[in-house]
């Protein structure tokens, strides 16, 4: 039975040790990302290449108060109420997506940079890699206020390497690294394209220089190269505005898919708008986010391979915590017995750690203080968990065994 305690810290170890599962899996995701101007308005699309396909297309309240999971002790997890709600894409977890829109026109996408350097633990509030995506929905607009919140906050690393293109309606873009340790933020005028792949953004661009369009000579490359995907999908992007959307963001996304890509999105950034399409169902589906009420505590959800087309806002049905523990099966099934025990079950339960803040069930937007709304840890967060007896040193070494395991899975 799961109860309900008022000290959200005891549950940090042992989420952390799913979570170093959870994240190990989803590494090795060469994916392509890129904003284009399609029929008047900025529109941003993502391939995302892998071996898994499961997950959930998931709406995220306004007012609810979190507390990210922490890595180990030495951690000082960041504490933020959520101001804007969300529609995100989850694969390992909800409150963990790998992507979203936000009502505001904030959109953030992630993608594997294995040459990312996390800074060392210090006295900032700390996420983990996928939680950082859900944070910067909850709390900023635009890409200006997400650029300046950034450096305040900490990336504690589970496994995975990556960094982000973050991109707002105004057609503003950042992207986000960690290089020999420290943030880069890279914005205009100092993108020459609004793409990222997986090589650092100094590098991707340095390469496109030497293309038609962009200083150079050189015609459109064809192969699957981080650098050549890059490429294609800038020139590409360029060169076809003023066009229909979806249709011609996702004919981008064909020209740099690969065998393994399994989900492809467009984000229409003024309408608020989200297109989408699996490698399992390539029918394309559409959901608004004016169809959510964002009302906190009012979470939906939608299987990302509905066999259907068209809007689907009406298909979304309510949020369970046994569909969190549905996917969760599903995509971390290969290393469900490694797991310590339990550790499932509280990551799966993990959306209904933190409650609603005082107010927040009218729908209105609540926001946390100090910087980026991040809060002391006793603003009334209320975890639910599990016995965390459980949880002993016997099980931190085995969480630390599984993550030794999988990087050796990872380079072998």
């Amino acid at each position: 039975m799961v109860t309900a305690m008022k000290r959200c810290g005891p549950l940090r170890l042992a989420l952390a040790l799913a979570g170093t599962a959870m994240l190990a899996s989803s590494a090795a995701r060469p994916c392509t990302t890129f904003l284009a101007t399609h029929a008047g308005q900025p529109v941003f699309g993502k391939n995302y290449d892998y071996s898994e396909n499961a997950g959930l297309v998931t709406s995220n309240p306004r007012g609810l108060q979190k507390t990210a999971l922490a890595l180990s002790a030495s951690d000082s997890p960041a504490v933020w109420t959520s101001k804007y709600g969300s529609l995100t894409f989850n694969q390992y977890g909800v409150e963990m997506p790998n992507a979203g829109l936000n009502e505001k026109g904030l959109v953030v996408e992630i993608m594997r940079l294995d040459s990312s350097q996390y800074p060392e633990p210090d006295s900032r509030p700390s996420v983990n890699e996928l939680q950082w995506i859900q944070r910067a929905l909850d709390l900023f607009a635009t890409v200006a206020e997400l650029a300046q919140d950034a450096p305040l906050l900490r990336v504690s690393q589970v496994y995975a390497r990556v960094h982000y293109l973050a991109c707002d309606s105004s057609a503003d873009c950042a992207v986000f690294e960690y290089i020999d340790g420290q943030l880069v933020i890279t914005r205009a005028p100092d993108m020459p394209a609004k793409a990222l792949a997986n090589n650092t953004y100094a590098a991707s661009a340095t390469y496109l220089a030497g293309f038609t369009g962009f200083g150079g000579a050189a015609d459109m490359p064809t192969s699957t190269s981080s650098l050549d995907r890059f490429v294609r999908a800038s020139m590409l992007a360029k060169t076809t505005a003023g066009t229909s959307i979806p249709d011609s963001a996702f004919a981008i996304l064909d020209s740099v898919s690969q065998s393994n890509t399994v989900w492809s999105i467009v984000y229409a950034l003024k309408d608020g708008k989200v297109h989408f399409r699996t490698k399992a169902v390539p029918k394309v589906k559409s959901v608004e986010l004016a169809t959510f009420s964002f009302a906190c505590g009012a979470r939906k959800i939608l299987d990302i391979d509905t066999d259907s087309t068209g809007d689907l806002g009406a298909r979304f049905v309510e949020y369970t915590p046994a569909a969190n523990q549905a996917l969760l099966g599903k995509t971390m099934a290969t290393m469900a017995s490694e797991l310590p025990t339990g550790a499932l079950d509280l990551v799966a339960a993990y959306p209904d750690t933190c409650k609603c803040a005082s107010g927040a069930g009218s729908g209105g937007a609540q926001g946390g203080g100090g910087a980026g709304g991040d809060s002391p840890a006793s603003a009334g967060c209320s975890c639910a968990m599990g016995d965390p007896s459980r949880f002993g040193l016997g099980a931190i070494a085995m969480g630390l065994a599984l993550a030794r395991k999988l990087r050796r899975r990872r380079r072998s």
